[in-house]
């Protein structure tokens, strides 16, 4: 059934939840400032009126399936916008959007996940753009690839990014000016070889999250950002690590996660004992199953915070060394599918 509403008068703040909405259901409500229709089985064209909400700041329609815009102009009208989210719109036929986007001068967080962005035009991308001040971009599942992200290049106020599940194999060049950068999401893409570098000088990151990607070099600069908190490095083919684990990890001053699960890396990559002594104070959860261990890393009762440890599917042999007994806050621990023939843990 249709819904329309015509009670409310002056609205501030307007949500609807699980309800289905034609597209001939006209927003009447010139003075809302939060408008949430996500999840709503709204199908069809966006109606164009939507942008006689010149008030808005916040405006969600995510999650609507059959919902597509043949058209960004609309947007163009909310000029007072500062929250976009469209995840899992069509937006593939919204010529000019990123041109639309630049115009708002108070735009800081974008969210078109799964939009069908690689269906738009890159030439009109890279021509028009200026949205320089959006802070949060989340352009997840949208086939994009390296080229197009020319586009963003002014974006240097960006907090947080997620490129994850695109065709991406080089990071885009801009983002090393992006110094106040603390989250980077570029999971599921088709990077390889070492790190990328534009990470390098970017100090402020707190979690990165890079899994499943074709990785096989783990450089040493790593251990420079200091405030990293969040390391996610799943599934890639990560074999050589510059120095030792050991040693990058002692860098990490607030490391508190490292996902390492499913690549290629053997007992000699892991070092001897940590030289820093902040490592063993932050770190809580330790994941490489699923690699090519032999052995117990020499330097895991210094993580005397760890509290999940995951070594589950290696080829470590032997006895289980009793200096895990020592880990007092560890809760769990995985060491399925090795070749260990004894479990010992009394000191």
């Amino acid at each position: 059934p249709a819904m329309t509403v015509v009670e409310m008068r002056n609205p501030h703040h307007f949500s609807i939840k699980t309800v289905v909405l034609h597209t001939n259901v006209h927003p009447i409500f010139g003075d809302l400032q939060v408008l949430s229709l996500s999840d709503s089985q709204f199908f069809g064209r966006i109606p164009h009126i939507f942008g006689n909400l010149t008030k808005l700041n916040f405006l969600d329609l995510s999650f609507n399936y059959h919902l597509y815009a043949d058209g960004s102009n609309w947007i163009s009208q909310l000029s007072s916008l500062q929250y976009l989210y469209m995840s899992y719109v069509y937006l593939g036929k919204a010529q000019n959007l990123v041109k639309v986007l630049s115009m708002l001068p108070s735009l800081s967080n974008i969210e078109p996940v799964s939009c069908n962005l690689n269906e738009l035009h890159a030439d009109q991308l890279v021509r028009v753009t200026n949205v320089s001040r959006v802070q949060v971009p989340d352009l997840a599942e949208n086939g994009l690839e390296a080229q197009i992200f020319y586009a963003f290049h002014n974006m240097t106020f960006i907090t947080k990014i997620d490129l994850s599940h695109n065709n991406l194999n080089s990071t885009p060049f801009w983002l090393s000016s992006c110094n106040k950068i603390v989250f980077v999401f570029f999971a599921s893409n088709a990077f390889h070889g070492s790190f990328p570098s534009a990470f390098q000088n970017l100090s402020l990151f707190t979690e990165v999250l890079l899994a499943e990607n074709n990785f096989d070099f783990f450089p040493s600069w790593l251990g420079g950002l200091k405030g990293l908190q969040y390391l996610g490095l799943s599934g890639n083919k990560i074999s050589h690590i510059e120095g030792s684990l050991a040693s990058i990890m002692g860098n990490c001053y607030h490391l508190q996660s490292l996902i390492m699960s499913r690549n290629k890396i053997q007992g000699d990559a892991l070092g001897g004992n940590i030289q820093s002594g902040c490592i063993r104070y932050d770190i809580q959860q330790l994941d490489l199953i699923n690699n090519e261990l032999d052995r117990f890393p020499a330097w895991l009762v210094q993580l005397v915070n760890l509290e999940l440890l995951d070594l589950s599917e290696n080829s470590i042999n032997g006895l289980i060394p009793h200096t895990i007994g020592q880990l007092k806050k560890l809760n769990t621990l995985y060491l399925d599918k090795n070749n260990l023939h004894a479990f010992h843990l009394a000191s």
